[in-house]
């Protein structure tokens, strides 16, 4: 015999295939799930102690430990997750990280910020953009998502496309500008400014880094080589230079054309043209000066 109330509470109770669960719950509930599996990768007993570890790089503090364990869990990850692996010799610089800004020292803070990048840029190598930009830990993921929409026009013309997830690579700084297109506005004037003759839109749409570079230096002696180097790349006096040269080789050829041979030929040039040309022996000169050594003299 059950008891009447155990009844009524059986009778009552749901089963869970009847409830319907909503998508967007199920996705949280998936990336929670990823979360806690990183975390517990992290500081799974499964992995080897970095305390008994042989090389933790000489770090005792227990932030630096964890976050040494951290990124070599990091790496245990990164083939079925899709993402870049850390050297090994990198482990120890993005760990100091953590003395300077107080939010490397939080695995969970970094895992957060690396997500939200590796979601604006699937194939940006991660890590290496936090050890070249501290500040993205602090990034804006709808900001960010405009800027590099906004930087992908500014690359692109008619001409070329430059893929914005190497550029942001190389110079993760571009991700924080205020405004991107203000930004690239006022480099260009600055470029215009120091080398009159480049062609500062080509110049920084091929090299992005000038949209902050440039305005470090106030004239053009004092620009670096690498710099100097784009100026004389994107230079427009040197294209109107070599279109000048061209157009005279041109009339050159043009000048020494078979027409202009024929209207001004001497006898002598009989030898070195038209039908002649391949017949020397049928020159009207004594053909013995062609068989004889040294410098012919006609004899008296």
């Amino acid at each position: 015999m059950f008891h009447p109330a155990v009844l009524v509470r059986n009778a009552c109770a749901p089963t869970v295939g009847a409830l319907a669960v909503p998508k967007s719950f199920r996705f949280r509930v998936a990336k929670s799930r990823e979360k806690r599996n990183f975390l517990r990768a992290t500081f799974s007993d499964a992995h080897p102690s970095p305390y008994e570890d042989l090389d933790v790089f000489g770090f005792s503090e227990e932030w630096e430990v964890a976050m040494v364990r951290f990124w070599r869990a990091w790496n245990v990850t990164a083939v079925s997750q899709h993402r870049h692996k850390v050297r090994e010799a990198d482990i120890a610089d993005l760990v100091k990280l953590g003395r300077t800004e107080s939010f490397f020292a939080n695995p969970e803070t970094v895992h957060a910020a690396s997500g939200k990048l590796a979601s604006l840029l699937p194939d940006a190598h991660v890590p290496n953009m936090f050890a070249r930009e501290p500040g993205l830990i602090h990034l804006n993921f709808a900001k960010a998502a405009t800027q590099i929409l906004t930087l992908q026009q500014v690359l692109c013309d008619a001409e070329k496309c430059t893929d914005v997830t190497g550029v942001l690579e190389r110079h993760p700084k571009l991700l924080l500008c205020a405004d991107v297109k203000r930004e690239v506005e006022l480099a260009v004037l600055k470029l215009q400014k120091l080398a009159p003759d480049c062609d500062a839109n080509k110049a920084v749409s091929e090299y992005p880094e000038l949209i902050y570079r440039i305005l470090a230096y106030d004239e053009y002696a004092n620009l670096p080589v690498s710099i100097m180097n784009i100026i004389s790349e994107t230079s427009a006096a040197d294209v109107r230079e070599k279109i000048s040269d061209y157009d005279n080789q041109w009339d050159e050829w043009e000048r020494l054309s078979d027409a202009g041979f024929k209207n001004a030929e001497s006898p002598d040039d009989r030898l070195v043209n038209s039908d002649h040309a391949l017949d020397p022996f049928d020159a009207e000169s004594d053909a013995s000066q062609w068989m004889n050594d040294g410098v012919w003299e006609e004899e008296e």
